[in-house]
């Protein structure tokens, strides 16, 4: 589990079902019978984004009562973080000014409005983020 999957926009568990379909498949155990490469071909092709959907059972918004009640899913989990990720995307397009990506960002998510841009900016600086580029960075 890395970066911050709930970021995504898109309805996770729609695009799941999405999936489910195109495949004509009930459930995850008919997905399995085809390969990972199908699987990612038609999830690139659509574009579809999977964040976490706070269902209780895939997703809580609050891991605390799981945690102190020992309920949680007993599998492996591979937890890391990628310090200054961002900027592996920002650099092929020449991003390396903070300014510069953000207003890329803004473009990306559409985000037109002066008073949002501002609201955002002003957010993370409250939180001693002063650096652009690592604001994007985040």
């Amino acid at each position: 589990m890395q970066s911050e999957q709930s970021l995504l926009i898109g309805d996770g568990w729609l695009n799941f079902q999405r999936v489910l379909r195109h495949f004509k498949c009930p459930d995850t155990n008919c997905l399995k019978s085809f390969s990972a490469e199908e699987i990612k071909a038609y999830i690139v092709k659509e574009e579809l984004a999977f964040p976490p959907v706070n269902n209780g059972k895939t997703s809580v918004s609050d891991v605390r009562p799981s945690i102190k009640n020992g309920k949680w899913a007993k599998i492996p989990v591979m937890i890391g973080s990628n310090f200054n990720e961002a900027r592996f995307f920002l650099a092929p397009k020449n991003l390396t000014d903070g300014q510069a990506a953000l207003d890329a960002v803004f473009e990306y998510f559409n985000i037109t409005s002066t008073a949002l841009k501002t609201a955002i900016k002003l957010t993370y600086g409250q939180k001693a983020i002063t650096d652009l580029l690592e604001l994007v960075d985040r």
